[in-house]
This record gives structure tokens, sequence and C-alpha cells, in this order.
């Protein structure tokens, strides 16, 4: 059974804290814990979960609040319509007391109030992605873990589809790819009516090529998608004054080639087969589904003579004072926030490279252990 634990301290020597871990959330497995009761009520909010996906398709923090509501006994007051209050004051203090009551059942014992950083479709598998090519999946994820992870993205079967950019949204490329190959890392099967359904969804919309830029990356760090069919984004503009740059997105653009997980053919993804696709002609490539604005076409040929100047730079003094840059701003961020990191995306991002500069540095190591800290 799964228990949140708050503010609890931790051991290692790579996961540091300001205020002795307050506010920290952690969710661990805890074998045979619960009553029978209590095990069966969990299982009932899990298939509630999944059946409901289309009407209520967050998980509105049910196993936290079931927790949290043992704890102390409040019961709500027997609720009085406005005309049958003896007077206005005592109506309102009693609404008062009553909502003050129920929130205090959900605080935490260090103050703060837990909730869950869900929705978001893109953010699970970039941890997923990055642990899996780091070599770190099995021990930064138990097999209670995986097994959640499985569970999230999961629809009733007459329901089964593609996955949206949040979990509230329609079927999108970019969720679909990313959750789709997240699922067969965590080791579901093809044949799985889950796997089947989003499959079936990317190939109708041409296969997984529409898949815009950030999902392209994500592919490519794979191996299942050929880094020639990513519109490049040089690290050199790092090296451009800073009053230029009003979007700060650190990431080195260093090539990563980890092959998909045994059995898991990249030909899943795609219409045609691996080797025949021309990647050049996909850089733009990108679902209906996905395209929020068309690109203008200027926008299309400065990517195209970007991406024509971008091999002259692999080796160049340019290219590894620019990287050395980008690395630089990236552990800047990392020691500014313990390896937290500004949000989830970045996160993983920022491991995977400080992963290739060092894969048995302590900045990794910090990052394994700063996965369980969002």
């Amino acid at each position: 059974m799964w228990k949140l634990q708050t503010s609890k301290k931790d051991t290692s020597p790579f996961l540091t804290s300001l205020n002795g871990f307050n506010g920290r959330q952690t969710w661990e497995f805890v074998p045979g814990a619960g009553t029978s009761e209590e095990r069966a009520e969990v299982e009932r909010l899990r298939t509630a979960f999944t059946e409901n996906r289309l009407t209520q398709r967050q998980s509105a923090d049910e196993l936290l609040r079931m927790q949290y509501r043992q704890k102390l006994s409040w019961r709500p007051l027997p609720s009085i319509k406005p005309e049958e209050a003896t007077n206005s004051a005592d109506y309102v203090q009693r609404a008062l007391q009553d909502g003050m009551n129920f929130y205090e059942t959900l605080q935490a014992e260090d103050g703060h109030w837990a909730g869950d950083y869900g929705g978001p479709m893109f953010l699970m598998p970039g941890l997923i992605i990055s642990c899996y090519i780091t070599g770190a999946l099995n021990m930064v994820l138990s097999q209670q873990h995986k097994t959640e992870m499985r569970r999230y993205p999961e629809q009733p079967p007459e329901q089964r589809r593609g996955f949206g950019l949040h979990i509230e949204g329609p079927s999108t490329m970019f969720g679909t790819a990313l959750s789709y190959v997240s699922l067969r890392i965590l080791g579901m099967d093809a044949g799985d009516p889950v796997c089947e359904g989003a499959r079936a969804w990317i190939h109708s919309r041409g296969g997984a090529v529409n898949t815009p830029s950030w999902g392209k990356f994500w592919l490519a760090t794979l191996g299942a998608y050929a880094w020639e069919g990513l519109n490049p984004l040089p690290p050199e503009m790092w090296l451009l004054p800073y009053a230029s740059l009003d979007w700060h997105w650190p990431r080195p653009s260093r090539a990563l080639l980890v092959p998909l997980p045994h059995g898991v053919p990249a030909h899943e993804l795609y219409l045609e087969p691996y080797s025949g696709i021309k990647w050049d002609t996909h850089r733009n490539a990108c679902a209906a589904e996905d395209e929020f604005y068309p690109h203008p076409w200027v926008q299309n040929l400065m990517w195209w003579g970007i991406s024509r100047i971008e091999p002259w730079l692999h080796n160049s003094y340019l290219r590894k004072r620019a990287l050395k840059e980008a690395s630089t701003l990236i552990h800047y961020e990392d020691e500014n926030t313990r390896y937290v990191c500004i949000g989830p995306v970045n996160k993983t991002l920022n491991m995977l490279a400080v992963w290739l500069e060092d894969p048995s540095g302590d900045s990794f190591k910090r990052y394994l252990d700063a996965t369980q800290v969002c």
C-alpha cells in the first residue's frame, strides 16, 4: 500500500536541504500496510479512476485524501440551508469552521498542503526515458512505481485511443508517441490493448515522423528518430548577449544514441522501414492535432539555413565554448535548486547532460537521489 511521507529526513550525502526537508513529499510503497478494508478501498479508487477517465480525468488526490482522513477524526457538520439558520453570523461561522476543519485534515505535519503535480503527459516520459538511457531505470523506479506509471494513462477498453498533451486534452501525436514509448520501456507488451490503441492512433496520423520537435528530440535520444530530422537549436546562442535571450533553456545539443529496449522495434512508430525514411524532409512535419499555428515560411527558411550550417560547427572552437557555457548554466541551476530544478521538464534534460559529462560524477548521483523530490 502506498503511503505519503512528508518532510522525511534523508541520510544520503547527495540530497541536501536548507530547511530540514520541510515540504518534501515522497510516496513510498509499504508491503502489507493497511487493513483489508483500506486495501479494498484503494483498489476501488483505482478502478474508479480508470473507468471514469473521460468524465473525471484527474486522480483528485484520492489516495492522499484517504490517508489523511484516517489521521484526523473530522466529520462534516450537518448541512443547513441559509433560511434555516437562526442568524446569519452563526451560519457563516459554522460554514467557515466546517471548511477549516476539512482543510486541516489535508495539512501535512510540517504545515504545508501536499498535492499531485500531474496532468501534463510529457512529464513522466521525460523521467522514464532519461532513466532508461542512463541505465538507472531500475535504480530509480521500483516494480510498484512501474505498475502505477503503466496504470496512469490507462483507459477503459471502449475508450482506448491516443494520449493528449495533458490528461484532460484530446489526443495528440506528442502525447501519444511519448506515452507509447514510455509504456513499452516500462514493460507493457506491444499486444496489450492500451499499446494497440495508441499505435493505431499514431499510424492513422502518418506515424511518429509527425511528432512535434520536442517529441522528436526525446525519440532521437532513444535512437528511435534520426537527428537529421530535427531542427537544431545551436548552443552557440548562449554566447549571444543576454539581453537578446528572453528565453532560458540550457540544453547542450550533444547527440545521444541509445537503442530502444529489446523487443521494441522502431517500426512500431512508423509506416515505412526505419532505414528508408528521408528524415531531413520531416524536420517541420507536425500532426494536425499538434499544430496550433502554422509555421510562417520565414521560420521554415530560418530552420533550413541553421540545419545546413550547424554540422560545420560540431568540432569547432565555438561549439566547444558554447557547450561549456551551457554546461555552466546547467550546473548553476542544479546547485541553486539542489537538483530539483525549476520544473520536471528541464530536470530530466539536465540529468541527461550531467550524465553525458560524467556518468559516475557526483552531479549525476545527486540527480538520482533527487528524482523522488519534485
